[in-house]
């Protein structure tokens, strides 16, 4: 009777330790699928703000594209402004040269020639400004044209990110 009473004993407690063992691997299998639940939710969260990140740098690049179409069409009337100042100048020239030629003769105060010289040095500073602002022109042309190409960059490595970040949630 006591062998058995023993053998009960020792059973009991070697059953309430396996009894625990089964309870906390029960336990344990319960934390993992939680944990692995909670990192899946992660991840989508992850996914959710890459595909955001993705369609805003669309949008950038869209703005972009739009500004270089913008600022192209500026370069066009600074191109047109500077015919018509070089033709500007061309006709001051032609008048100072008629002033001088009729003031040799004179025909023209020397007023006249003085008003024409003037005129003259004006509508070359018109064209000269005219000219620096068509390289401004290109220059913000070249400038858009950069912002799209780093949007363009930053698109695709958000796409890349994405897609790494999909791959992960198949996983």
């Amino acid at each position: 009777m006591r062998t058995t009473l023993l053998t009960l004993l020792v059973l009991s407690h070697f059953l309430g330790g396996a009894n625990w063992m089964l309870c906390r691997a029960a336990d344990s299998s319960k934390e993992n699928g939680a944990a692995e639940n909670q990192q899946g939710k992660e991840i989508q969260d992850l996914v959710g703000l890459a595909e955001k990140k993705v369609a805003t740098t669309r949008a950038r690049v869209k703005v972009a594209e739009a500004q270089i179409k913008i600022a192209e069409a500026k370069l066009i009337a600074l191109k047109a402004k500077v015919t018509a100042t070089e033709a500007a100048s061309k006709s001051a020239e032609t008048e100072l040269q008629r002033t001088q030629e009729l003031a040799a003769r004179s025909q023209m105060p020397q007023a006249e020639v003085a008003k024409a010289e003037a005129s003259r040095q004006a509508a070359n500073a018109l064209r000269d400004e005219a000219k620096a602002n068509v390289q401004v022109g290109q220059a913000r042309v070249e400038l858009q044209a950069a912002r799209r190409d780093v949007a363009l960059a930053e698109l695709a490595e958000a796409e890349l990110r994405l897609k790494q970040l999909r791959d992960r949630l198949k996983q």
